[in-house]
């Protein structure tokens, strides 16, 4: 309902004749917290906590924190090669979405400021409470 609003109100047009890529593989590999840490984040300092890659079968779906194969452990957090290729599974909310689609859109690239975050312990983007994404031009439903 969001992002229909949100779409209306900021289209310019329609692209005709364009065919949709049908052949996008499934991503498999995410960013996950560790396990070791899992219910006790609270207790480590957020330079403190431990990421992971992890493997989710597309075939079965997310076995969820206890149950994913770990790929890599204790990932780089500065390694921009991996913020940029891989989701963080687990936390995003509906207004992170329509807050990742907003600034991604004003900056022409995509942007996960929750990931960049969580990972580098640092905020970068202004967008910050619901009445800021009201003022900027989201729909507000009541």
């Amino acid at each position: 309902m969001v992002l229909n609003a949100f779409f209306k109100k900021c289209s310019v047009g329609k692209v005709k004749n364009v065919k949709p890529n049908l052949n996008i593989p499934i991503p498999e590999i995410f960013i996950s917290s560790d396990r070791g840490q899992w219910g006790k984040q609270s207790e480590f300092s957020d330079d403190e906590l431990i990421y992971n890659l992890v493997r989710i079968d597309p075939t079965v779906g997310d076995k969820g924190l206890m149950g994913n194969e770990i790929i890599q452990y204790n990932i780089n957090r500065n390694d921009l090669g991996i913020l940029d290729n891989y989701e963080i599974v687990g936390y995003n909310t509906g207004y992170e979405f329509v807050r990742r689609l907003i600034l991604s859109f004003e900056n022409s690239r995509w942007i996960d400021p929750l990931k960049e975050q969580r990972l580098l312990g640092k905020d970068n983007y202004p967008l910050k409470t619901v009445e800021e994404m009201w003022r900027s031009g989201v729909p507000k439903y009541e």
